[in-house]
């Protein structure tokens, strides 16, 4: 069964519930148990009346659905040593759909569900239990499916009934199942047709998104990444490794016992003392975090070919190197601060059992790379070999639905022009000249909503743009948009067109076939 089929069967039942509108965000889990009537109470419609538990045994003899999640998986910090520390509940808001309850509402009913956790022979295999959503446990039959599904970026699940039948008789369709994945997802070329019991539903990856400027590539990102937890970095020149990782580093502490000080602001303070302690960068917080939770995690590398990245990643290259799973094919012999981080954070990261460093397979690393600087920080065959490239063409449609049909004109003052006209002869002009890269993509201007251009940004960004960077000591060539005979400096150009208009710096064999009449 796979999840894409289990999504299907309840849409054929309760349409309405997956309605844009209602709770439309993709399904990224779900956990199906297979009722029992020894695991309801006596109120359940077709059980076991002799029963009279409370709860749903979910280690000991419990059915669950190939394709979905596992409990330790679906409810992944039930098994958190530190969140038993405090509690051996997990008591989460789980939203029932109206229907399931015998009472034909298309809605939402909030209740609970409790995972609770009982120790066995001393702590050892503990035994997990499921309370609550009782309404729910008595309109349903045995051998009928309880389920409950966790949608992206939401706090609390959703639970439904479905019978056995239905269940099996579901044909999951495209449309369907891209409903279920995401767009967002299948951008990851991840195969969720049938995702068995032990293996995640997010594939870790390493993409770069890359493209000329104004492409999109950062929104590309964050339209992949959504709600999910997201860590991000922009490398620069002086980017190092102990910025991506950490290292030791000044902190300030105060002594407890000490008389108090007057600081600089006047204020009373206890007497500060420095010393040095170990500061997690950006990816170390994210490995944390996708150490400790078993949802997809995002590090987002903006940027990332400003920077040397040979010296930037160090020996954490070796780990870009994914297995099937999307885990770090190889580890690394984790250094002693940071091993005694996570020790004390009582963060589980021997993920493969050999006490090395692994990239989780719910980590993805995604960045973006501007085309146009590729020559800052080369980089080499090796490192590109590890990464997934996804190109960001130019797509002047992206301006048109974002001002609802308008086309997109700028307007000199004195006539008004074709904005993407414009940008479409600039870039045939630059691509002859075999600077491909350097063409201006669609947001290197973000038009404002009546379509308009702000004038003042193609001034002061669009012509310096083509003068400085594109057309660079070729400003009067036959592909430059300059006109030969203008002024022979950028500020004189750009103060003749800010004051004349378009006609005064640019030639007429571009300009005219923009022109709006």
């Amino acid at each position: 069964m796979s999840l894409s089929k289990l999504v299907s069967a309840l849409s054929d039942k309760y349409p309405s519930a997956f309605l844009e509108g209602t709770r439309s965000s993709e399904i990224d889990s779900a956990l199906a148990i297979k009722v029992k009537g020894t695991d309801v109470h006596t109120a359940i419609r077709g059980g076991d009346s002799s029963s009279n538990k409370d709860q749903i045994d979910l280690t000991a003899g419990a059915s669950f659905a190939e394709g979905t999640s596992p409990v330790d998986d679906f409810f992944p910090s039930i098994l958190r040593p530190k969140h038993f520390q405090q509690s051996r509940h997990l008591k989460i808001t789980c939203n029932v759909w109206g229907e399931c309850l015998m009472e034909s509402q298309s809605n939402w009913v909030e209740d609970y569900v409790d995972v609770v956790r009982r120790e066995l022979n001393d702590g050892a295999n503990p035994a997990l239990q499921l309370r609550g959503v009782d309404a729910l446990r008595r309109n349903i039959k045995e051998k009928d499916w309880l389920i409950f599904v966790h949608r992206s970026g939401q706090p609390s699940f959703d639970a439904f009934s479905l019978e056995e039948e239905l269940w099996e008789n579901s044909t999951p369709s495209k449309t369907k199942e891209l409903f279920v994945l995401g767009k967002k997802l299948e951008r990851l070329n991840v195969e969720f047709s049938e995702v068995a019991a032990n293996k995640p539903l997010y594939k870790g990856k390493n993409i770069i998104f890359f493209g000329p400027p104004g492409t999109g590539k950062s929104t590309e990102v964050s339209s992949l990444v959504a709600n999910s937890q997201m860590f991000r970095t922009q490398f620069h020149p002086e980017y190092s490794h102990t910025d991506l990782i950490g290292s030791y580093k000044p902190v300030v502490g105060y002594e407890i016992s000490s008389k108090q000080i007057i600081g600089h602001d006047g204020v009373a303070i206890s007497s500060p003392i420095n010393y040095f302690a170990y500061v997690p960068g950006p990816l170390v917080l994210a490995l944390e975090k996708a150490y400790l939770d078993d949802n997809a995690i995002f590090f987002v590398i903006e940027e990332i070919n400003r920077g040397d990245c040979a010296a930037i990643f160090g020996d954490i290259f070796q780990l870009l190197d994914r297995d099937d799973s999307g885990r770090s094919q190889y580890g690394i012999t984790i250094k002693p601060e940071l091993l005694t981080y996570f020790k004390k954070n009582n963060i589980l990261y021997d993920i493969a059992g050999d006490g090395k460093l692994y990239l989780p397979k719910n980590l993805t690393l995604l960045s973006t790379m501007n085309t146009s600087d590729q020559s800052l920080f080369p980089m080499d065959s090796a490192f590109k070999r590890r990464w997934d490239w996804i190109a960001c063409s130019i797509d002047f449609d992206q301006l048109t639905k974002f001002t609802n049909g308008i086309r997109p004109f700028l307007d000199d003052g004195q006539k008004k022009y074709d904005w993407i006209k414009f940008l479409k002869i600039i870039n045939t002009n630059i691509v002859q000249d075999q600077m491909e890269d350097k063409q201006i993509g669609p947001w290197f201007i973000k038009p404002e909503k009546n379509g308009l251009i702000p004038w003042d940004s193609f001034l002061n960004k669009c012509l310096f743009y083509l003068w400085h960077d594109v057309f660079k000591d070729e400003q009067f060539s036959d592909r430059s948009p300059f006109k030969s005979d203008g002024a022979g400096v950028f500020a004189d150009v750009q103060a003749s067109i800010k004051i004349n208009g378009l006609s005064a710096g640019l030639k007429e064999e571009i300009i005219s076939q923009c022109l709006i009449e």
